[in-house]
């Protein structure tokens, strides 16, 4: 049974859609997934079966934080396993005034505001959201596995947060 999920763009997805694709991934060996996606509501279920069966997988879940200013639970990024990303602004020293924020531990930071992506036509335009955070934290932990791909799921994490800067956002 899948739950429609409003990604607050007009768009929406089907949580058992996305979890059929954490388990394809997984399946075929994939060692990250960035989750640019999630809201609030009552998700918390299978995006938590799908992060947990990625985790015990060997596959580190970065995901992004939402853009509601807000400390309610979002989901999946506030999934137990996950690492959940908050947007810098664009100083790159405070969190975007967008950007949830909350108590979850597994919170970091990375530019969210503005960020270049490219778009049809060999174009690019600027965009801004946790949802372009995490892929850069998804980066770092692709690169750290890359020097070491032995790594547990959880020596990359503390690898990212023990070399992150404190900026208290």
């Amino acid at each position: 049974i899948g739950i429609g999920c409003d990604m607050g763009d007009g768009g929406s997805f089907s949580t058992l859609s996305v979890y059929r694709a954490i388990k394809y991934a997984v399946d075929n060996g994939a060692r990250v997934i960035n989750m640019s996606l999630g809201g609030r509501g009552d998700y918390k279920n299978i995006f938590q079966t799908a992060v947990t069966l990625a985790v015990n997988s060997g596959c580190v879940v970065v995901c992004a934080a939402g853009n509601d200013s807000s400390t309610d639970p979002h989901y999946p990024s506030d999934c137990e396993g996950a690492i959940s990303v908050i947007a810098l602004d664009e100083t790159g020293n405070a969190r975007a005034d967008f950007s949830n924020y909350g108590s979850t531990k597994n919170k970091i930071s990375a530019p969210g505001s503005p960020v270049y992506s490219t778009i049809p036509d060999n174009e690019y335009m600027r965009f801004q959201g946790t949802s372009m955070a995490s892929p850069v934290v998804a980066a770092v932990a692709g690169m750290v596995l890359s020097v070491n791909p032995q790594l547990t799921v959880d020596e990359v994490k503390n690898i990212i947060y023990n070399s992150a800067d404190d900026i208290n956002g």
